[in-house]
């Protein structure tokens, strides 16, 4: 699944995951830099991870990796 989080046609943040049957795996994303303050990275996985919640997945995956956000 490919996601991409705007603001009126501006993209602030896309995300590339994976749904399977145990939840959703986070495979690779990125955000806009010139919006870095709004911090759309975080607030695009939180969308994210509603919307697992919301279809009953029992897990949701970040992927690899040591990044602050996970």
């Amino acid at each position: 699944r490919f996601s991409v989080l705007r603001v009126g046609e501006t993209p602030l943040s896309f995300q590339l995951g994976v749904r399977y049957p145990w939840g959703y795996l986070n495979y690779l994303n990125g955000h806009n830099p010139a919006h870095r303050a709004l911090r759309p990275g975080i607030q695009h996985n939180e969308a994210l991870v509603r919307d697992a919640i919301g279809r009953g997945y029992a897990r949701f995956s970040f992927g690899q990796g040591e990044e602050a956000y996970k």
